[in-house]
């Protein structure tokens, strides 16, 4: 599989002079752009992984870290939005959501899941039933600033854009003791020489939209829609 896996850059940007903007070291949505405005690169949730769910709406995502934790940001355009649940590790995949899923050691990761107002779903485990949720005390811990606000919604048709921006402090991930150590020390990867080199995949679905569709980063190839397969993750390298 390492031949048809993508990868993306996970660039580390220097807040200080992003504080001098902004008026110190918050994390808003303000921080966020500042960041993710030095990052060059952009791209794209565009593999269309099942026939039978053509619809593919224009989604593409940016992504930096900081000392203290990752940066994400989510764009999208399509012909509905729907954001109807808004309790912590709810089924958010039925609404118009973005995913990202993150492994360090290609077998185990965590799968953070956002509808377009900011509900979260979180888990941690090897596979789909192999699972446990983080508690939502904790889930609380990730920031996130949704372009939609934060009231629930149906669906509503028509040509619409959205943003999600996120922010996951690194202090979240206790179960990943190689990224722990990589950020502390600056190396050492579940892949030996290859430092900062980790596994992820992004998302966009909408299971209970009146046009389902179930996009990735990184092409799946399984007979049904299935994001929690680990083997197809591409890379994630950190800078």
């Amino acid at each position: 599989m390492k031949g048809n896996r993508k990868s993306a850059k996970v660039r580390n940007i220097d807040i200080k002079s992003i504080d001098a903007e902004t008026g110190g070291h918050v994390i808003s949505e303000g921080v966020i752009s500042g960041v993710l405005g030095r990052v060059p690169e952009t791209y794209r949730i565009g593999e269309v992984c099942w026939a039978l769910y053509s619809y593919k709406p224009c989604v593409f995502f940016k992504i930096a870290r900081i000392a203290d934790g990752l940066m994400l940001r989510y764009m999208v355009s399509g012909n509905s939005i729907r954001a109807v649940n808004n309790k912590t590790n709810g089924p958010v995949y039925e609404d118009s959501c973005v995913e990202f899923f993150f492994s360090e050691d290609g077998k185990h990761y965590y799968n953070f899941e956002f509808n377009c107002i900011g509900t979260a779903l979180v888990g941690y485990g090897s596979s789909r039933e192999n699972r446990e949720w983080i508690e939502p005390l904790r889930i609380e811990k990730i920031l996130r600033f949704p372009s939609r606000g934060r009231e629930p919604f149906s669906e509503k048709k028509g040509s619409v854009t959205w943003q999600l921006s996120v922010y996951i402090p690194f202090t979240f991930f206790k179960e990943m003791h190689l990224l722990k150590k990589y950020i502390s020390e600056g190396h050492s990867s579940a892949y030996g020489t290859n430092t900062g080199h980790f596994r992820a995949n992004f998302y966009k679905c909408g299971d209970k939209l009146s046009t389902p569709h179930f996009l990735s980063w990184n092409r799946i190839l399984t007979e049904k829609p299935d994001f929690h397969r680990p083997e197809y993750f591409g890379d994630l390298i950190f800078e």
